[in-house]
């Protein structure tokens, strides 16, 4: 997506092989790297604005993510979600 594309193939509920439409805007952070530390991230996430309305952890342990949600809803009073493996996220 970050490239342009706005079909990719994907196999629907029937388990037949489609092709889905892609309609999104997609914006690139340079210089992010998905390799930060925590310290790393809360300073990242500090210094953007405006505040972000929602923060979507996806990646990495379990128990570690629910720690960081915990944090992140109590310093950034914001929505925070740590979604389960293939949980649906709705992005608006």
């Amino acid at each position: 997506m970050q490239k342009g594309i706005t079909e990719t193939p994907m196999i629907n509920n029937e388990g037949k092989m489609g092709i889905l439409k892609i309609n999104v805007s997609v914006e690139s952070i340079e210089g992010f790297s998905g390799h930060s530390d925590r310290k790393q991230l809360f300073n990242y996430i500090r210094r953007i604005a405006p505040k972000l309305e929602r923060i979507i952890i996806c990646h990495g342990e379990r128990a570690k993510c629910l720690n960081m949600l915990g944090i992140f809803q109590k310093t950034y009073k914001t929505e925070v979600l740590a979604p389960n493996i293939l949980e649906t996220v709705k992005l608006r």
